[in-house]
């Protein structure tokens, strides 16, 4: 698709016409597939940058939380705007401090009667907290009502003191701060942060939900990194004209380009990728490639103007081919820009192509050089995010892989720059919600690139694994409507319903992730997840987190088995008793087993029977086959069949099998009642009357045959003709029977009626 078809779908967003039907569209892959050794993984994590915001609505987000509190403590779930009262205190992460303004709110009779009702039930432990010195401004009354079995004081003059205490008795809690002022909450934030600790701090309305609460004081110094930022994300698309004078022609092989600001030629020499809009090419100088755009894409000014606003900052992050400067023919005229070269093999053919495309490219990897790369590039990712900048609609075929610390994301001109749109689509990676509103706007916000990430960080943990599971009458765009994960993180996270069951690999692979990455992709992608609603996503930042940890525990003792790319069987966690399988000799828990066939409509429990049988076994093909008798052909039954069968034989009198599947999916019309019945059942009637053989149905030829029986004996009993006895003189038949009879045996007719020979 053209350009300028792309902007007569998409023209630019405004609040009556910014979403569009979505569509897949071609990914662009501008370079070329070029195979790279593998080299040894890397061993250290790199760590997650701190982040200071002000407390928002974000499930399970530890926005405070150092590097090395993120790599040794479990995930925070902390909570979220709209919550309420019984789901703070079912958080075991969390301790709830309140100070004297919000017990003296009109919201702190709901908070106390909802605590005290919860803390009756299942949680008899669980108090909230407020600081000794905020105590003090309460009055008698006040102080009784906060005391009423749920409220506990903390010893301290002010905030430092009481959580310098806390800090120094080793109580490392995460704080939930309520009150009423923001600004008190930010110094609440900031004297925890001096101690270790880390806090946010929330308001409630009068219904005992969680509300947010500004800050002046925080407010300004936000202002001012956003400020800093040399890109800023923008919600509406930048003007686009028709080029003044666009070339009529563009160079292609064997001609040079000028670079417009290091007046530079550069000969074009090799095409290596065409995409919709542009043609990549090799230069002469070795570090460079050049791109130039179509000539339909230079009918307007949209790259000419992304390419400049993109050089007014330079990006300096590893392995981001950012332009270099913008190309122009011999007329002056704009035709391309400069790329910095990119090596190795694109991420969708070599990790996103799951076992083939690593054991085509790095057949030496295991899981901690795939940690390695997925740490890369959400390193990469998180850079950008900080220069204010966004890819839009993820492309993983614009990711070159040279090796698990070395990638290279090209294509730059294709991403989100401020008011230029990303070109383009991919369904695989578009968040349900737009699928669902049939809406594909032109400008994506960082909340749908935080679902693009997920999917991507699944992809490559679960290498080239596709996170939803088509059900039977759904393809992938209904999959991820329906949002049906095929994965169980725990007994009360389970698979959807409709999902279908994944296979026995990649049960393996997912039984060897982190249960805290597992829960964290089960509550990303299930419907009924905390994460997966818009607004509650993870960032880039939480799934760096997530797979520097699980690299770490791919170095630890007795977790061999998780290091293997393609694990042959689940985790050796203590708890499960492993039993070998007959087949392939392999160890798995029992529930990987066959348990059950069913023979007659009748379940038969083979476990009992003392088949050991894993489930990778039961549906490969074993060593008993029989033939077809319509077709010929040999069949081999698969081991699960082959079990059914000696059971069967056994126990319900199974005869043998006689034709094969395709066979009885064949049909052929009865000659006789003109029905359609599997060939397999069809039969040959010889009809000895009209001297013919007719292929007619099971039905049909019983009732030809005891038809045919019927009329044979009519004719047997009808008389061929009438004889004159000699001897008494009576007339009597001679049946059609007696004729045949007498004529096989060469005798002459009788003279004598059957009486008066009976009488002799």
């Amino acid at each position: 698709m053209g350009l300028l078809d792309f902007l007569k779908k998409n023209p630019p967003a405004t609040e009556g016409n910014s979403a569009a039907k979505a569509t897949d569209r071609p990914v662009s892959t501008p370079h070329p597939v070029v195979p790279v050794p593998s080299v040894p993984p890397a061993g250290t994590a790199v760590p997650t940058p701190k982040e200071n915001g002000t407390p928002v609505s974000r499930g399970s987000r530890n926005h405070n939380a150092s590097p090395r509190q993120r790599d040794n403590k479990p995930a925070v779930f902390w909570p979220k705007i709209g919550d309420t009262v019984p789901k703070l205190i079912a958080q075991q992460q969390i301790r709830v401090f309140v100070d004297a303004l919000f017990i003296k709110s009109a919201a702190f009779p709901a908070f106390s009667a909802a605590w005290r009702g919860e803390r009756q039930g299942s949680f008899a432990t669980r108090y909230y907290f407020i600081p000794a010195y905020e105590k003090a401004k309460l009055s008698s009354a006040e102080q009784t009502l906060a005391n009423q079995a749920d409220c506990q004081e903390r010893s301290g003059e002010d905030l430092s003191a009481c959580f310098g205490d806390m800090a120094a008795k080793g109580l490392k809690w995460n704080i939930v701060y309520l009150t009423t002022d923001g600004d008190a909450g930010y110094a609440a934030q900031q004297a925890a942060k001096e101690k270790g600790l880390f806090l946010r701090w929330y308001g409630m309305d009068g219904d005992g939900k969680l509300c947010p609460l500004s800050s002046s004081v925080k407010r300004p110094a936000r202002e001012a990194t956003e400020s800093a930022k040399p890109f800023r994300r923008q919600t509406e698309m930048a003007p686009i004209q028709r080029a003044v004078n666009p070339p009529r022609r563009v160079p292609s092989v064997g001609e040079q380009v000028l670079s417009e600001r290091g007046r530079t030629a550069y000969r074009l020499e090799k095409a290596l990728m065409t995409d919709h809009s542009s043609v990549t090419y090799a230069t002469n100088d070795a570090n460079s490639f050049a791109k130039i755009y179509t000539e339909t894409a230079l009918q307007l000014n949209f790259f000419e103007a992304k390419a400049n606003r993109m050089l007014q900052n330079a990006v300096d992050l590893p392995g981001v081919c950012w332009p270099k400067d913008t190309l122009r023919d011999g007329n002056g005229n704009f035709v391309g820009i400069l790329i910095p070269a990119s090596k190795g093999v694109q991420l969708t053919r070599s990790v996103l192509n799951g076992a083939t495309g690593l054991s085509q490219y790095f057949p030496n990897w295991d899981k901690r050089n795939l940690c390695v790369l997925a740490s890369t590039i959400l390193k990469t990712i998180c850079g950008m995010y900080r220069l204010g900048l966004s890819f839009g609609y993820l492309n993983p075929a614009s990711i070159y892989i040279q090796d698990e610390e070395h990638v290279f994301f090209v294509d730059t001109d294709s991403w989100q720059i401020e008011g230029y749109p990303a070109m383009s689509r991919n369904q695989t990676f578009t968040p349900p919600e737009l699928l669902r509103e049939e809406k594909q706007p032109l400008m994506t916000t960082v909340d749908q690139e935080n679902y693009e990430i997920a999917v991507l960080t699944f992809m490559l943990m679960m290498p080239g694994k596709f996170p939803y599971a088509k059900n039977r009458s759904s393809n992938e765009r209904e999959s991820i409507i329906d949002m049906s994960f095929p994965f169980s993180a725990n007994k009360e996270q389970r698979r959807s319903g409709d999902a279908e069951r994944p296979g026995g690999v990649w049960q393996m692979v997912w039984d060897h992730l982190p249960y805290r990455m597992c829960g964290s992709f089960y509550n990303s992608f299930h419907s009924k997840g905390q994460n997966s609603a818009p607004g509650n996503r993870l960032r880039a930042t939480e799934w760096l987190n997530l797979v520097n940890i699980f690299q770490k525990k791919l170095s630890e003792p007795g977790r061999e088995d998780s290091r293997a790319m393609f694990p042959r069987t689940f985790r050796r966690d203590g708890k499960r008793t492993f039993f070998k399988c007959q087949i392939c000799g392999q160890e798995h828990p029992r529930f990987y087993f066959m348990q059950n066939v069913w023979i007659n409509k009748e379940r038969v429990n083979v476990w009992e029977r003392g088949y050991r049988v894993c489930l990778s076994c039961a549906s490969g093909q074993s060593n008993v086959s029989f033939t077809c008798r319509s077709c010929g052909r040999t069949f081999y039954y698969s081991n699960r069949t082959k079990i059914t069968h000696e059971i069967g034989k056994t126990d319900f009198d199974y005869e043998e099998q006689k034709w094969c599947r395709d066979c009885k999916k064949n049909t052929a019309k009865c000659r006789n009642c003109g029905a359609e019945v599997p060939i397999y059942k069809m039969r040959e009637f010889e009809d000895r009357q009209r001297n013919q053989r007719i292929t007619v149905c099971g039905n049909c030829f019983n009732t030809l045959v005891s038809r045919a029986k019927q009329q044979q004996q009519e004719w047997n009993n009808a008389p061929s003709e009438y004889l004159h006895c000699r001897q008494c003189g009576c007339t009597f038949p001679f049946t059609n029977k007696d004729a045949e009879f007498y004529r096989k045996k060469g005798w002459s007719k009788p003279i004598r009626c059957p009486n008066c020979r009976d009488k002799r």
